[in-house]
């Protein structure tokens, strides 16, 4: 039978635990944590903070992350609510909040439209694939092939380009002699705007860009400094309008090989894409087979959108602020601006890029039941967006804010003397209306959200 042993330090030496951790665990009062992780413990507690890590996970599910601005406003409204005065949320909590709930992770959120989130149905976007695999079926079929190449499958969209370098439209931390003035940075005041209409091809081809240039009257043959084969085109505004966008159809045909194949191209909803009759026709006579994309889906199912715009705005954004700033003029002609432009396409738009961007689409290398199973949580967030009760459980939460503030300041109005009797009448009168609202918009809104009053 094996002996008890009584020896802190028998202990110690056996399971290489320092005699000052083993001695503060077994005697009593010394630990007083009551969560787990390293370092000390926290003021609100385990259970509590495990409240709020699953009420954040909850918010993430359903399409609306929690800033660590509001995090700490929720852990203040908790302590305050507990009697913990002396709990601040301050930066030493969040670094142990963070250490604490390693299942929690900080990213830059991209700002998305909620009609873009909400387009993504998955019915809608089962029919699309549905639709796009019988129109790759059908043209291979008159190609007398198995299987359409990616070769023959093409993508088309416009980008919008301004005249805004990197350096422009936000503020930036600069270095310079320190000084207590205000501190300025100049930016060019000049929004010039222009269009750019690119095709790609699931095998990494890409055609010859054309330019839609706001004027009237074409003053060059050619755009300066552009690679071979770039057009341009003059329109009321710098975009693509019905008679523009036909005379990029025909741009594009004839950069196409001559073999009768049948091919298809894949472009948004735009009224120019699907509204005007000659174009399509003039598709179909040269054997192109137009599949229109669902609504406010290009963020997911168009491949330029998903890997080459974002690289070639990028990159058209330092190349911009590296010609003016050596220039030493934030002015660029709207002639100049598409050599700029081109810059960027051959840094972002690159073939292994177009063909990535084919494959995370659905298109190529891949089954469209593949690419539904790894976009569930698209969905999931689609249906959260569609899903009325969150918005409003938001909207409540911030009307009960701004109702409690109001009721406030009119109580304080109140308590004040010298105030005229007919605006304290008036002032009651708002009081009785505004109650009960707040009332409302407290219990359609968790109080968990709403922030600690001053």
């Amino acid at each position: 039978m094996t002996e008890k042993i009584t020896d802190v330090k028998v202990v110690c030496a056996l399971t290489k635990i320092r005699y000052n951790t083993l001695r503060n665990h077994i005697t009593p009062g010394r630990i007083k944590k009551t969560s787990f992780g390293c370092g000390p413990r926290s003021l609100l507690g385990g259970a509590t903070e495990q409240h709020i890590v699953e009420y954040i996970v909850w918010m993430d599910e359903e399409g609306w992350p929690l800033s660590w601005r509001r995090i700490r406003i929720i852990a203040r409204d908790i302590a305050r609510k507990n009697g913990i005065l002396d709990f601040s949320a301050s930066n030493r909590w969040k670094k142990g909040f963070k250490r604490r709930h390693p299942e929690l992770s900080t990213r830059l959120a991209e700002n998305l439209e909620r009609t873009r989130v909400g387009g993504m149905n998955k019915d809608q976007t089962q029919k699309y694939f549905d639709l796009l695999e019988k129109v790759k079926s059908h043209c291979a079929m008159l190609n007398g092939e198995k299987e359409l190449p990616p070769s023959l499958i093409y993508n088309l969209d416009e980008a919008g380009v301004d005249q805004v370098s990197e350096m422009d439209g936000e503020r930036h931390v600069v270095v310079l002699k320190i000084k207590r003035t205000p501190t300025y940075r100049k930016t060019s005041a000049d929004r010039t705007h222009l269009s750019a209409a690119v095709c790609v091809a699931g095998d990494g081809w890409r055609a010859n860009t054309m330019f839609a240039l706001k004027g009237k009257v074409r003053k060059e043959d050619a755009l300066p400094m552009c690679p071979p084969g770039t057009e341009y085109i003059m329109t009321p505004k710098g975009y693509f309008d019905d008679l523009g966008f036909f005379e990029y159809i025909k741009f594009l045909v004839r950069q196409l090989p001559k073999d009768g194949k049948w091919r298809v191209l894949i472009f948004d909803g735009y009224g120019a894409h699907t509204m005007v009759k000659s174009t399509l026709d003039y598709l179909v006579a040269n054997r192109i087979h137009a599949v229109c994309m669902p609504s406010h889906t290009s963020q997911f199912l168009q491949p330029l959108n998903v890997s080459c715009f974002g690289p070639v705005k990028h990159e058209f954004r330092l190349c911009l602020s590296d010609i003016q700033f050596k220039l030493g003029t934030e002015a660029i002609s709207k002639w100049e601006l598409p050599c700029v432009f081109e810059m960027g396409m051959e840094l972002g738009c690159t073939p292994s890029n177009i063909m990535s961007g084919f494959r995370k689409c659905g298109i190529t290398g891949i089954s469209s039941t593949e690419w539904m199973e790894k976009n569930t949580d698209i969905f999931k967030i689609s249906a959260a967006l569609n899903d009325s009760r969150v918005l409003n459980h938001l909207t409540s939460t911030k009307a009960a804010q701004i109702g409690d503030k109001v009721l406030l300041e009119i109580e304080s109005t109140l308590q004040m003397q010298g105030v005229p009797s007919p605006l304290k009448a008036a002032l009651i009168d708002f009081q009785q209306m505004v109650g009960p609202c707040v009332a409302v918009a407290k219990k359609l809104g968790p109080s968990l959200c709403s922030p600690p009053k001053e």
